[in-house]
């Protein structure tokens, strides 16, 4: 089940929003009791739907990591052991159903051994899960966070349906912390207005951005690795790919976001406006923060982040390890790697930077262009796809003669939506809220655009093919 189903949303968020208040109504004292258990069974469904014979392994983990936090909480010695026997079960686990295949193929490729593909089906969001139950394990070892007695919190928070399958990485503390917001198990009119607002901005940032521009860059890549592109067209298409998955990501990311909301749950946002980023190590501060948040705390800093042994080596083990959790194939390592070099360049030049006194449009401009050809990276299918595209964008490698001219993708729609891409990733709007918040001409806007963006999105839901969200995969 897709969270841009016509069936998702004008049935099955509504039967659950009901379904949720009438039990908390009706239960009355044990509402938040009651309020979880109708959440974690909607959450289990909502698994089921996509992925059901994986759902016993969902299960397994959550309540196994609920275990080990309890063992870790009233372990008085040897809990630095524990630790690293309890992470790497989980580790194993995501290593087993992810690049288990991968990895004997590369030992086979250097050792005198064979080795035949396994029938491995990569369970739906097992990279988000493991390193959420990393993260409470972590807490707890440190002390961060108690280890919750109530296994339906524990359950509910790993399996709650907004984030299981792309995020963001929620750590326990967001949802049942001490400075999470208190749980009732019914709706507050607040939440659900700005949960519902949140999720309808996420829903056009996907259908009327993401997936419109996506068809654009999935046509040149394709023409590109069957009869070749010229410079300009490679050009359009990996923008409209840079466009494409931004708005796809942060689109589910609001909807997660929203959806959390209207229960009374509060999840930290996960993107904040990247695409303004003056330095590469600014663009990893507002790209998919709660990933890069995750590597710092339970990875940087654990390595010793530029304290305690070499920073460079420290930086390009964490995005080497950014680049291999998002796929067991090279380009994936490459791009982690491709990142790891670039901060490196960017500490040194925080170095010189009063020396060399570059404006800020020079930075900006280097930043995009280390995030563009990155995103090359990304998005082929190989490491040889991802040469030649590359080669072709600096004008070198490019197709004397193709199918379809630049012009041919560069259409009025393409143009529209790269022109709305850009002011939308910017934070004006946002600027423009904040300072007349609470002003009744911004809250008429709202009551008018919120409706009439939604009504546009399910038109364009309706009315193109089913697109899944980029970040399913991993």
């Amino acid at each position: 089940m897709t969270l841009t189903s016509v069936f998702f949303i004008f049935m099955a968020l509504p039967t659950l929003l009901v379904a949720y208040e009438l039990v908390g109504l009706v239960a009355r004292k044990h509402a938040p009791t009651a309020g979880k258990v109708v959440l974690l069974l909607a959450s289990l469904v909502f698994y089921a739907w996509s992925a059901s014979e994986y759902l016993p392994l969902l299960i397994l983990l959550a309540c196994g990591n609920y275990v080990f936090a309890r063992i870790l909480g009233t372990a008085r010695h040897g809990r630095r052991a524990l630790l690293a026997l309890f992470v790497c079960v989980d580790v194993a686990c995501l290593l087993y159903y992810k690049y288990f295949n991968f990895l004997g193929e590369q030992l086979a490729a250097i050792l005198p051994i064979t080795f035949e593909n396994v029938d491995i089906i990569q369970p739906l969001g097992i990279s988000f899960l493991v390193f959420s139950l990393i993260s409470y394990l972590v807490d707890v070892y440190r002390g961060t966070i108690q280890p919750d007695r109530n296994v339906l919190n524990v359950t509910l928070w790993a399996t709650f349906f907004p984030k299981i399958t792309q995020g963001p990485i929620a750590r326990y503390g967001e949802m049942f912390g001490p400075d999470a917001p208190a749980f009732t198990g019914t709706i507050k009119l607040d939440n659900l207005a700005y949960g519902a607002r949140r999720f309808v901005i996420g829903l056009a940032k996907k259908v009327m951005i993401a997936d419109v521009l996506g068809t654009t860059a999935d046509a040149i890549f394709t023409a590109q690795a069957s009869t070749g592109v010229d410079t300009a067209t490679a050009w359009i298409g990996i923008i409209a790919y840079t466009f494409q998955i931004f708005f796809d990501f942060s689109g589910y990311s609001d909807m997660a976001i929203g959806m959390a909301a209207m229960f009374g749950f509060r999840l930290n946002e996960n993107f904040n406006y990247p695409y303004i980023s003056k330095t590469v190590g600014e663009f990893w501060r507002r790209w998919h923060i709660s990933l890069s948040t995750w590597l710092r705390d339970y990875l940087y800093f654990p390595l010793g982040g530029s304290r305690r042994g070499n920073v460079y080596v420290n930086l390009l083990i964490v995005f080497l390890v950014s680049g291999f959790w998002h796929g067991a194939a090279w380009h994936y390592v490459f791009w982690g790697l491709w990142y790891g070099v670039f901060l490196i360049i960017d500490r040194i030049y925080r170095r010189y930077k009063d020396r060399l006194h570059l404006p800020a449009g020079v930075t900006w401009l280097f930043t995009m262009l280390v995030v563009v050809f990155g995103w090359v990276l990304f998005r082929a299918d190989d490491m040889g796809q991802a040469a030649s595209y590359a080669l072709t964008m600096l004008g070198a490698g490019g197709a004397s003669a193709q199918q379809f001219a630049a012009s041919y993708y560069l259409d009025a729609r393409t143009v529209t939506l790269f022109v709305v891409g850009a002011f939308l990733s910017t934070p004006v709007i946002r600027d423009l809220c904040a300072k007349h918040d609470g002003e009744r001409w911004l809250e008429i806007v709202r009551a008018i655009g919120i409706p009439v963006l939604f009504v546009l999105g399910a038109i364009w839901m309706v009315n193109s093919t089913y697109s899944p969200f980029l970040y399913a995969q991993y």
